[in-house]
């Protein structure tokens, strides 16, 4: 939760009497020696760097700033003591190491002297379980189950020779271990290697919790390696004894558990290619606003550090002041959600945002009592009540008159209107929309709530226009303690693109390993084919029969292989094809999930034709002419 200073967390974020903040420091001290516990703190602050982080912490007490690792050395970590911490608010977010229920002594502290808030929930298994490395994990697991069972299997007629012996199970399979144990040492000793290198890269930040995974990773990877010998032990000794000298194996139980491993294999690296072309087409549509950014790179973002309770009228009133002199920018892309649909994307702008953009002239711009809705000529007029609907409900919400309403059309073929293509500060998905609706607000956002026009500032969606209306907003009585970090808004983009190269890169190496494993899989069809159908295939081949009509059977199941790619391929087609024919709130989202770039059909197209050719070279080049003769 706290990026090394703890996993517990308390968010004061309400103030029942004044606290002076030096009081307040002297008793969070007392506090942390009492219950042995570290408390520390992020500032958020719009004079803060954006390649620093500050923290304070109750460790240090008299002592000078000091630097601290940064896992991914992209910031620059300090931390204080909190005597240097000059803030009339003592509300945010405070991260405790200490004992188990530290976090619940804490609060009780707090209420005690004035300050009320609510405990943090870690979410540290939602994260492991949204993270592309899990997809690797679950790889590396299925890999080592399958072939340490297929290993079992293989080598049943030695098993059988140590069961006519006598050799116990424990001791067969430690012989197993034994005979291979330079293999397990070498994937052992090379992951060490590589989580030491990737921790000296980043300075050894977060060093306990690098080791923990990798540790649990290990024991993952060898609880999957001895399930696999298990399952393949005892399916190999369910052969009667006198068969399995003989050679005879248990076939059918392999085969089964290698399509069933290869078929889930192969929808997961269908799935991640889908995501990496997914992710790129994304990347590429981003990129190419780099010149719109540059011609908004004065807008900036503002966050809000710890408004709560009845904070927000204050703020509200001071955002609504500065809107009527024109230093917001609303440009709220997800006003309408879905499940509502009115036929094109819908932008809720006020006017500044209008002007900027070249929507609308200044004498044209709504008055007091009115909205201006700028639509393409296509829309569907049965659509408007649902518009008008949203508009009315807000308009209650806020307890004020519903205004007239002015419906502008534009013509939506015409490539040099400004409405072809409006850019709206998004950054998760592209930064400019194709023929929206632009709901324009008067001046003031009356019909927005307090606490909406409030909670629209943490949402980056309602921007300030540029330093100077930051200063202005830092400087009202009414909103700087609630104001938070501010940067301009061309950074977030640019933070956006970055995190998006980076999720491009696991996901690039979740496919290798998904390809590696596919083609291992592909290899093993073969080898269990042969195992299977070993007699038949010396038959055959000493009756001279063509070896592709011995083989017929695998040819069918890497017939059934290829299709899947084909079948997954066109339904991507037709989801993206539904996707631009919607022209709903998330067409451009699915557009960009299921693009498809002419690289992919080619790439699976090259991957089936050499999946299907391994299989039967390997099948057909495995001896067993030397035991015919």
């Amino acid at each position: 939760m706290g990026y090394g200073f703890g996993d517990q967390g308390v968010l004061l974020n309400d103030t029942v009497s004044f606290v002076d903040p030096s009081y307040f420091q002297t008793e969070l001290h007392d506090f942390a020696a009492e219950n042995d516990v570290n408390i520390t703190l992020r500032e958020i602050s719009a004079s803060i760097p954006d390649n620093e982080e500050h923290y304070f912490s109750t460790d240090y007490f008299q002592e000078d700033p000091k630097e601290i690792a940064s896992f991914g050395n992209d910031k620059t970590r300090i931390i204080y003591p909190f005597s240097d911490l000059h803030e009339s608010d003592n509300r945010g977010l405070y991260i405790l190491e200490g004992p188990a229920g530290s976090d619940i002594l804490f609060l009780a502290w707090a209420n005690q002297i004035g300050l009320d808030g609510l405990i943090m929930q870690t979410n540290f298994w939602n994260i492991i379980g949204q993270s592309p490395y899990l997809i690797t994990g679950l790889l590396m697991i299925i890999a080592a189950l399958f072939l340490a069972a297929t290993h079992e299997i293989i080598r049943g007629r030695a098993t059988a020779i140590k069961r006519l012996l006598g050799r116990p199970l424990h001791l067969n399979l430690l012989d197993e271990y034994l005979s291979s144990w330079k293999i397990p040492l070498l994937s052992i000793g090379l992951s060490l290697f590589s989580t030491i290198a990737i921790l000296s890269v980043n300075g050894f930040a977060q060093t306990p919790l690098f080791f923990g995974i990798y540790f649990a990773s290990l024991l993952l990877g060898i609880l999957g390696l001895v399930l696999g010998q298990l399952v393949g032990h005892f399916i190999a000794v369910s052969i009667p004894l006198n068969l399995a000298i003989k050679g005879e194996r248990a076939g059918l139980l392999l085969n089964s558990g290698m399509l069933a491993t290869r078929l889930i294999t192969l929808f997961f690296f269908l799935g991640i290619i889908g995501s990496l072309t997914g992710n790129l087409s994304e990347l590429r549509a981003q990129t190419t606003f780099s010149t719109l950014w540059d011609t908004h790179k004065e807008t900036y973002r503002v966050s809000i550090a710890s408004a709560a309770g009845q904070d927000f009228y204050g703020l509200a009133e001071t955002l609504r002041t500065m809107d009527r002199h024109g230093e917001i920018i609303l440009a709220d892309r997800q006003w309408l959600t879905a499940p509502l649909d009115i036929g094109a994307p819908v932008v809720l702008s006020n006017t500044t945002f209008a002007v900027d953009e070249g929507l609308l002239a200044p004498k044209d711009l709504p008055q007091s009592d009115e909205i201006t809705i700028l639509h393409p000529q296509f829309l569907d007029s049965a659509k408007e009540p649902e518009l008008l609907g949203l508009l009315e409900f807000e308009a209650s919400n806020s307890q004020v008159p519903m205004p007239k309403i002015q419906s502008i059309p534009y013509d939506s073929e015409d490539s040099t209107n400004p409405m072809s293509e409006v850019f709206t500060y998004n950054i998760n998905l592209d930064s400019a929309v194709r023929n929206p609706i632009v709901v324009i607000l008067p001046a003031g956002l009356e019909l927005l709530s307090d606490q909406n026009l409030s909670a629209r500032l943490t949402q980056n969606s309602l921007l300030i226009k540029d330093q100077t209306g930051v200063n202005a907003l830092l400087s009202s009585e009414d909103s700087r303690n609630y104001v938070g970090a501010a940067s301009p808004m061309i950074d977030t983009w640019e933070e956006s693109v970055v995190r998006l190269k980076e999720a491009n890169q696991i996901i690039a190496f979740n496919a290798f390993i998904a390809l590696f494993l596919t083609t291992t899989l592909v290899l093993a069809t073969a080898l269990v084919f042969h195992l299977r159908n070993q007699r038949r295939l010396w038959v055959a081949h000493l009756l001279g029969n063509h070896p592709l009509r011995a083989r017929l059977q695998l040819l069918i199941v890497e017939v059934i292989f290829a299709s899947i790619p084909c079948v997954w391929l066109a339904n991507r087609y037709f989801e993206r094809s539904a996707a631009i024919a919607s022209d709903a709130p998330s067409a451009r989202y699915l557009e960009h999930l299921n693009s498809i770039p002419p690289s992919l059909p080619l790439v699976l197209g090259i991957l089936i034709i050499g999946w299907t050719s391994l299989s039967f070279f390997s099948s057909m080049k495995l001896p067993f002419e030397k035991s015919t003769q």
